[in-house]
């Protein structure tokens, strides 16, 4: 008997049809009792009435309640109205090759174990169906592509329903349209689930969650999932193919690794750290953020050998445009591509340990009043890096000298280029003694920092009637670069204190 796919419609007649027959007709529904022990599901001798659900007609139930532990092979083609596994000891096993559908209810607590060989065993469930308190194992034996399928429907506008007490495991296909309100889960190295959905969507209730762990793999492509958690641990493995995230929210560790690529909508809350990595050999990570999406609260990492292996990327379309809000960071070392409104939140190239480049590969990367430009230096040619361009520049510069590292007088780190427009609102930068990091005056779009003394008031390495002029007109412009006594006022002694440096000079 081979599987109907059987639309809404199409089962609805087909119910009034039956029902209307008379009471004792041999195609009204029966309800078929498991008796005990192993068996296969077509010994009718192991059903109570003897027979075997499915064999009549569709509308047939089959309850697996004996006690004891045992398993219910599935060796047939078969469909039924409803399946009960109250027996939390109990098994159903559908064999590679074979295909189980039911149109009306799922129910556990018991566990269904869904084989594949080079054959898929199937489970399908029709729109309306919601698996109930059961356990379902994906087990493809690993011998060559994914087989063992957990299946929806198909026809626009169906869905069937994950319960909230339900869990979805092992090694195998999810797919069809799907209402997740419980638990899909990759949680051990063998473990493979590929959603897979022609209708673009995976829906979630609050309830309901993905995992990965452990080496297990959670695969999709040009699949949105909306609602609900991503669950990720360190080791756990995403490969998403232009899936995209709305109203989800990432808890645990998320990497998009090398070749992968996720998108990011509206609505979601990140609690999970973000990394995006890359390598020389694949092609980059990428993390879309899509048109008119602001990114809060969120931790995301550029994790590549070079700038060019890792993306962030605003927008798809050349119209589009996202922002980084002021409550994000990006860190590490990649590339900022696409259409971005701004950069409200922090950029930090590379991390506390290493020096690292955010290369500007955008329309334009425009750093906001709100924005934390994050410069650490640890020598005169390691130290983090803005590049490409343009960029435009604003918010507040902060750097910081890393493992006891000093500069020369006059040293310089160019830290932004291709600067078009703007200026830095506030200024956090290291001081030693009598020397500073000021922002040179004599490198035209660029940022560049120049170690240096009080003194270089216009700051170029040289100390001449230039930096009087400098400090004077900032001085009398209540600008806190003419602060040489540093308490964050102007006045007396700030006069003093600068001629007293000028007639020592830095060098």
């Amino acid at each position: 008997m081979h599987h109907r796919i059987i639309t809404s419609a199409a089962r609805a007649a087909a119910f009034i049809t039956i029902a209307g027959l008379a009471a004792g007709d041999s195609h009204a529904q029966t309800t078929f009792t498991w008796t005990a022990g192993n068996g296969l599901w077509s010994d009718t001798s192991h059903w109570s009435p003897a027979g075997s659900p499915g064999a009549g007609t569709f509308l047939d139930a089959a309850s697996i309640a004996a006690p004891g532990s045992y398993e219910v092979t599935f060796d047939v083609f078969r469909e039924i109205a409803e399946l009960s596994i109250s027996n939390s000891s109990a098994s159903l096993r559908i064999q590679a090759g074979r295909q189980l559908t039911v149109s009306s209810s799922v129910i556990g607590p018991g566990r269904i174990i869904i084989d594949a060989d080079v054959n898929s065993g199937t489970l399908f469930v029709l729109d309306g169906v919601t698996i109930i308190n059961t356990n379902i194992m994906l087990n493809d034996d690993l011998a060559g592509p994914i087989m063992g399928h957990l299946f929806g429907p198909t026809v626009p506008g169906e869905i069937a329903t994950i319960g909230s007490d339900a869990t979805v495991s092992g090694r195998g296909g999810l797919i069809g349209l799907w209402n997740n309100e419980g638990l899909i889960t990759v949680s051990n190295p063998d473990d493979h689930i590929v959603l897979f959905n022609p209708g673009g969507e995976l829906s979630q209730s609050a309830t309901g969650k993905l995992r990965t762990d452990n080496n297990g793999v959670l695969q999709s492509q040009s699949l949105t999932i909306n609602g609900g958690t991503l669950e990720c641990s360190p080791t756990g493995i995403l490969e998403f193919h232009a899936v995209t995230a709305t109203n989800l929210a990432f808890e645990g560790a998320l990497t998009v690794q090398p070749d992968n690529s996720l998108n990011l909508g509206h609505g979601n809350t990140y609690t999970a750290p973000i990394r995006v990595q890359g390598d020389f050999i694949t092609n980059p990570g990428i993390l879309r953020v899509l048109d008119g999406v602001t990114i809060h609260n969120a931790d995301i990492t550029l994790d590549a050998p070079s700038a060019s292996r890792a993306f962030l990327v605003g927008g798809i379309g050349v119209s589009d445009s996202a922002i980084i809000g002021s409550t994000s960071t990006v860190r590490g070392t990649g590339r900022i591509g696409g259409n971005w409104t701004s950069i409200d939140g922090t950029v930090a190239p590379g991390s506390d340990t290493d020096a690292g480049t955010i290369d500007n590969n955008s329309s334009g990367l425009i750093l906001a009043d709100s924005s934390v430009l994050d410069i650490d230096v640890f020598s005169l040619t390691e130290y983090d890096k803005i590049t490409g361009g343009p960029t435009t520049v604003g918010g507040t510069l902060r750097a910081r000298l890393k493992d006891g590292y000093i500069p020369n007088f006059g040293d310089r780190f160019t830290v932004v280029s291709n600067v078009v427009s703007g200026h830095f609102d506030d200024l956090d930068l290291p001081v030693i003694g009598d020397s500073l990091f000021r922002i040179a005056r004599d490198a035209p779009g660029e940022v560049q920092l120049i170690w240096t003394c009080y003194a270089d008031v216009d700051p170029n390495a040289v100390i001449n009637i230039d930096d009087v002029q400098a400090f004077v007109d900032a001085f009398l412009a209540g600008d806190l670069v003419a602060d040489c006594v540093r308490n964050g006022t102007l006045n007396l002694d700030d006069i003093d204190c600068f001629i007293s440096n000028f007639l020592i000079d830095c060098d």
